[in-house]
């Protein structure tokens, strides 16, 4: 409920997009129709990327995006390229002890170092 409020929070105050990570397509899924249907009235717009599911119209057409360790990789690779990943206004990691997991904490220890690094790169090139 936390992770929640702190999301609603961010989005509403600075109009920045949210990842939430969950490890697998089932929690994701259960979590984002959730979601779903308590930010409806907020206006914030829902929808996730976990196995073939993902939005319709993209990341640009949701303001939280639910996922996977795997599908969050590639959407944040995707917004670095696109030198989008400033949209970005928090990333919430659910299951963070996943990090250890000898097959998949790799990558979400990838994913959390790539976005530290270019939110410390984007800090020192505003001095």
């Amino acid at each position: 409920m936390v992770a929640e409020l702190l999301i609603l929070k961010r989005v509403l105050e600075t109009r920045k997009k949210a990842i939430y990570i969950l490890p697998f397509v089932s929690v994701a899924r259960e979590k984002m129709f959730y979601l779903q249907s308590i930010f409806q009235d907020a206006g914030l717009r829902v929808d996730g990327y976990m196995g073939h599911h993902g939005p319709a119209g993209g990341f640009s057409s949701v303001d939280l995006a639910i996922c996977t360790i795997e599908k969050a990789n590639g959407l944040v690779n995707r917004l670095l390229e696109e030198k989008k990943l400033e949209q970005l206004g928090i990333v919430v990691v659910d299951e963070l002890h996943m990090i250890g997991d000898a097959g998949r904490g790799y990558l979400l220890e990838l994913l959390l170092t790539k976005i530290r690094f270019h939110d410390i790169k984007r800090r020192a090139n505003r001095c």
